[in-house]
């Protein structure tokens, strides 16, 4: 690759892993180990895999609101067209009381079926008619709805919330009180829907309400700093698509990436969901995949095919490596990955 640079994105690298630090055999990740320690290390806007995405391709929060989220990931779909309504996600969540509060969980840890989201949406879509909203329900895990104005919002991404109290997340600004009816009466519907019924008949949690987030309407114009995007995400295709830039499914060796000079960008998803699941066997096994997955990047800029390597956990940070100095400074303490692993989430 001449004068290429790789940016990979893999977000929940560094996220906190309760029990990490008392495993036995001590967590091992040399090869990611000695990458962070020898890297160049910046701060950037972006905690999650959303706003890193968003800061990357100059997208920014209109004041007091949200990152349009639901509208770039719309767009990823090819078969609806972009346009400039105000779009929100809805993605049906499970909820668990815990003493004083509710704990929001992903329905797809627990055995969720397409058909049962179908029929929440259709009992959703009559049960709001006369709130007249375009909805997009085709994606039975993430519904697109068009209400009627811009809400000047501040919502979390859905993936904050998991496993957490939601009273904490609830969004913010001046039409907050609105929304949060909104979630409360999709709580009563879904209490007495059939389908969920039938869910706790047979033992099954069931599915709770929804969760909004990602209020807004697409930029005019975005330009994207990348000459290929590598991802599977409806978010990164959406960029991908808006800003004019090829997409490819994302690689499983670099082998599989085609050879373009420029910027590549590369989401790595496999980290993120053990994390949302507080599953440490299986983070732990995902990071020594990711290894794996990493160690051949390296080697193409240690023999001059790349000029850089990027690495973004998604956590306001970003690790660089480029070929001359940074991967000579042996004499650079290598620290182990759990000294890079961030704090627990503030409002956890």
């Amino acid at each position: 690759m001449e004068s290429a640079q790789l940016h990979i994105l893999a977000p929940g690298m560094t996220a906190p892993m309760r029990g990490v630090q008392r495993l036995s055999p001590p967590l091992s990740a040399p090869v990611l180990e000695r990458f962070l320690s020898r890297a160049d290390q910046h701060c950037l806007p972006g905690r999650e895999l959303e706003s890193t995405l968003c800061h990357l391709f100059g997208i920014s929060r209109a004041e007091g609101g949200d990152l349009p989220i639901a509208a770039l990931r719309r767009v990823g779909d090819l078969r609806r067209p972009p346009d400039e309504r105000c779009w929100l996600q809805a993605e049906p969540v499970c909820l668990r009381p815990d003493q004083s509060r509710l704990l929001l969980f992903d329905t797809r840890e627990f055995d969720v079926s397409a058909a049962e989201l179908r029929a929440l949406a259709a009992l959703f879509i009559n049960h709001f008619q006369a709130e007249a909203w375009l909805a997009e329900v085709d994606d039975p895990s993430c519904w697109y709805l068009s209400p009627h104005n811009t809400p000047t919002l501040r919502s979390y991404p859905l993936g904050d919330v998991l496993g957490r109290n939601m009273a904490l997340f609830l969004p913010r600004g001046e039409e907050r009180l609105y929304w949060h009816r909104m979630l409360n009466e999709v709580q009563m519907l879904f209490f007495n829907a059939e389908v969920n019924q039938m869910r706790e008949a047979a033992g099954k949690m069931p599915i709770g309400g929804l969760w909004f987030s990602g209020f807004g309407s697409l930029p005019q114009q975005i330009d994207s700093p990348f000459t290929q995007v590598c991802a599977a995400d409806p978010l990164s295709a959406g960029l991908a698509r808006l800003s004019g830039v090829p997409l490819e499914r994302a690689p499983a060796s670099v082998a599989v990436v085609p050879q373009r000079p420029g910027a590549s960008l590369i989401v790595y998803p496999d980290l993120q969901r053990p994390v949302w699941r507080a599953d440490l066997v299986d983070w732990v096994k995902k990071i020594a995949q990711f290894e794996t997955w990493l160690a051949p990047w390296l080697q193409e800029l240690a023999q001059g095919r790349l000029n850089e390597v990027n690495l973004y956990p998604c956590d306001g940070r970003l690790f660089r490596l480029t070929r001359w100095p940074q991967r000579y400074r042996i004499w650079r303490q290598t620290k182990p990955l759990t000294a890079w692993l961030q704090q627990e989430h503030p409002l956890s």
